[in-house]
């Protein structure tokens, strides 16, 4: 085979493969447009007929303004010779008021079209909001501390609404043009049919332009996703209180700008640089609209001094192939528009489509509404999604009811990982957890979580009041006293010193707000858990933020709390760890050691290492 025919077949193959490509997309495409619809016809069904209906009046208003100043111009030309110009002026003066009130009604649909689109975008914008809302807090956890299920959530929650406001948009802009072209048309057809194909053809470049265009774009921000989160990250960094103190302590401020400013010159100089490409070759495809269009004029100039049609029909053709080239513009406009827009929403469809691994069994099994005697890790092994390294190996302990336990251990050593498998927000990848001998996994996750209570680490600090803080340990109980809770986290005492007591707002985003200390916050988050009266009370580091005195004053009242309940404690203190009954240590993900605190302290083991090395520290 020869080298040009070699060329010709690899060619050829590529071409196939691009053409395959190109319907495989167009297909997608089509299938995201019809779930937009229906997404926008499940929100906002009667202000879309309203739209609709508004549109086709506006489609329809033009061309009978087309016809009316075709039929003004003749009877005007026609009156410039006749003697009785009265006569003309009772013809011309009923058609100018005609032509006047469509002109009316055309602006007053046209204000009515923009209104109703506002209003709905306004309806459509908080539906979807809800809509993403329900779905993200039904998502697993691990969503969340993925770095690729980040991408596609940033690209749902920054770019879903403004592309489903643009696909409506869109939609009426596409079916306002077609009623409007539909009725030129005819007008055109009897003119001259080969200078409306002519014209019609000249706008196919600048659709071909706009849709490879829109694939371009589309790619380019599926690249520049990561960078643009990292440059919010940098912009909420210096914009947040959070940072505030750091900032200003450790001059850091320029440092961070300067990454923003990097990232951005970065995502802007990518950007610009597509967009003047298509600019180029948008300019080039105006110079082919621009010829037909004054092609078709030059033909019709020559067709009214020839006698082959009247001045009236010379404008209304000349008019109607402008208005011809605009309604056609905007389709291909908005048709490029919903090509990439479809694209964008595929984001938001892959959002909605992710299916949780943490769900409610097919037939889950009643959680023990009298509490449990019982929780058994079994050979417990769990590594975090998409990564191989397992941060729990082998883990077996139990829980008894009326028990206090401890898990003590470096940093890293799997104390939380055992909290969030407690939780339900990861299964294990072997072993089980079992509740008086059922597996957790046949339990429904909600109902679950009903019966435990955890104080996080990172506990979570809402600028709401104190009462709302506290109640949302437990939003099913509303009829419980919060006081009782703040009491048993020592927290009573500086909120009755706040001005509006327990109604006082915490934090400070927003006006009176009241700002806390870390310890204050972190009495705030004990006195939530505590609130919800669980089975099973589990608190991360739970006096991380507290003085001696109250840690010691908040245990004595927490093992009263806990005498027929269960309870883990997770603490870096040993003046915490020895209050539990039973203390397990980790290292690496695995129980090293077991015992009470005389028991492991007589090993002289691990946990006798660390507490030496605690109690070391403390010598004058």
């Amino acid at each position: 085979m020869s080298n040009s025919n070699i060329r010709l077949k690899v060619v050829s193959i590529h071409l196939s493969g691009f053409i395959r490509d190109i319907f495989v997309e167009l297909i997608q495409v089509i299938k995201n447009l019809s779930r937009t619809l229906r997404l926008i016809w499940s929100i906002t069904s009667r202000l879309t007929l309203v739209n609709l209906i508004s549109s086709v009046i506006l489609g329809i208003l033009p061309i009978c303004s087309l016809y009316l100043t075709k039929l003004i111009v003749d009877t005007a030309t026609t009156g410039i010779l006749a003697p009785d110009k009265h006569q003309v002026f009772s013809l011309i003066i009923p058609l100018v008021i005609i032509a006047a009130i469509i002109a009316i009604f055309t602006a007053f649909f046209r204000s009515f079209s923009h209104y109703i689109s506002i209003v709905q975008s306004s309806v459509l914008t908080d539906g979807l909001n809800n809509i993403i809302h329900e779905k993200s807090v039904h998502l697993e956890l691990a969503y969340y501390e993925n770095k690729e299920y980040q991408d596609t959530l940033h690209r749902a929650q920054f770019e879903s609404n403004f592309r489903i406001n643009r696909v409506l948009l869109s939609i009426v802009k596409i079916g306002q043009s077609l009623i409007s072209i539909g009725s030129v048309l005819v007008i055109l057809i009897s003119f001259s049919p080969i200078a409306g194909l002519i014209i019609f053809s000249s706008t196919i470049p600048f659709f071909v332009i706009r849709i490879l265009s829109s694939a371009k774009i589309y790619a380019l921000k599926q690249l520049q996703t990561e960078n643009e989160r990292k440059g919010r990250y940098f912009h909420w960094i210096v914009t947040s209180q959070i940072f505030a103190k750091e900032i200003r302590l450790f001059d850091l401020g320029s440092f961070f700008i300067h990454k923003f400013n990097d990232i951005q010159v970065d995502l802007r100089h990518e950007q610009l640089s597509l967009h003047k490409k298509q600019l180029i070759w948008e300019s080039f495809s105006q110079i082919f609209m621009t010829a037909a269009i004054f092609g078709s004029f030059l033909y019709i100039v020559i067709q009214t001094v020839e006698g082959g049609i009247t001045p009236g029909d010379m404008v209304m053709y000349f008019m109607g192939f402008q208005m011809f080239i605009g309604y056609i513009q905007s389709i291909f406009g908005g048709m490029s528009d919903l090509y990439q827009d479809q694209l964008f929403l595929d984001n938001l469809f892959q959002f909605l489509d992710h299916v949780p691994e943490i769900i409610v069994p097919p037939s889950p099994k009643p959680v023990p509404q009298e509490g449990f005697n019982q929780i058994v890790f079994d050979r417990v092994s769990f590594s975090y999604p998409g990564t191989d390294e397992n941060v729990l190996s082998e883990v077996s302990f139990q829980i008894r009811k009326g028990e206090i336990i401890a898990l003590v251990g470096e940093n890293g050593a799997g104390k939380s990982s055992i909290v969030k498998l407690l939780a339900l927000l990861y299964h294990p990848d072997r072993g089980k957890i079992l509740v008086d001998g059922i597996d957790i996994r046949s339990f429904d996750p909600i109902g679950w979580r009903k019966h435990i209570a955890i104080l996080f680490q990172d506990y979570s600090s809402y600028q709401l009041t104190v009462e709302e803080n506290i109640r949302l340990g437990d939003l099913n109980h509303p009829g419980r006293v919060v006081e009782t809770a703040a009491k048993k986290a020592d927290a009573d005492t500086f909120i009755s010193q706040l001005t509006k007591g327990y109604q006082s707002v915490l934090g400070n985003f927003f006006s009176g707000g009241h700002e806390l200390s870390t310890g204050q916050w972190q009495r705030i988050a004990l006195a939530r858990t505590f609130y919800r009266d669980a089975d099973l009370v589990i608190l991360d580091e739970p006096s991380s933020s507290l003085d001696a005195l109250a840690e010691m004053k908040i245990f004595e009242i927490f093992k009263e709390l806990v005498i027929d309940k269960s309870a883990i404690i997770i603490s870096h203190r040993f003046s915490t760890i020895m209050m539990a009954d039973k203390i397990y240590v980790l290292d690496k993900g695995k129980i090293v050691e077991e015992g009470s605190h005389r028991e492991l302290y007589e090993k002289n083991g691990k946990y006798t290492e660390m507490f030496r090395a605690q109690a070391d520290s403390y010598q004058v």
